[in-house]
């Protein structure tokens, strides 16, 4: 390893009590004033770049609206669409009874599940929930194997949900 002379304090230094050599200001000043050049550069393209997208967006010819007339027209728009005016299918209309609504719905969900029901048009038969339980219960579930014997011809089952049969 190379030993290297010390190298001699400067006197200077040494009167002040630091370096002077080791901070040099000159090149800070130079990097802040480049630094805040560069900035004011970039406002001012950014700015024109900007100035060109609201020119640009001007010129589509959007009618200018004033904030007053605005909160006219959305006031007016709300009103017709909230206005209670009786009718159940307005775009608009509100639930008013909301109690009276699932009592209804509730209603109508007991009659199709405690009723019996032909459909003229598909031929369909529904029957009601206590007889439909009451059928599986005494015949079980139609599978493969039920033998013909014991399929109750009466069922009124649809053609395309006939029991298996089991060959014979």
């Amino acid at each position: 390893m190379h030993d290297s002379p010390p190298i001699p304090p400067d006197p200077e230094s040494e009167r002040r009590g630091h370096e002077l050599r080791d901070v040099a200001i000159r090149p800070i000043l130079y990097f802040l004033i480049g630094l805040f050049v560069f900035g004011g550069v970039l406002q001012t393209v950014m700015s024109a770049i900007m100035s060109g997208f609201v020119a640009a967006d001007t010129q589509v010819g959007v009618p200018s609206v004033s904030i007053e007339d605005s909160r006219v027209d959305q006031k007016r728009e709300l009103s017709e669409m909230f206005r209670d005016d009786g009718q159940i299918n307005h775009p608009g209309a509100l639930q008013r009874d909301t109690t009276g609504d699932m009592l209804r719905m509730y209603a109508e969900e007991d009659e199709i599940l405690t009723t019996y029901h032909k459909d003229a048009k598909t031929g369909q038969i529904r029957v009601p929930i206590d007889r439909a339980i009451q059928i599986v219960a005494k015949k079980g579930l139609p599978h493969k194997d039920t033998p013909k014997e014991l399929i109750d011809k009466d069922l009124p089952y649809p053609t395309r949900s006939q029991p298996y049969m089991s060959t014979p």
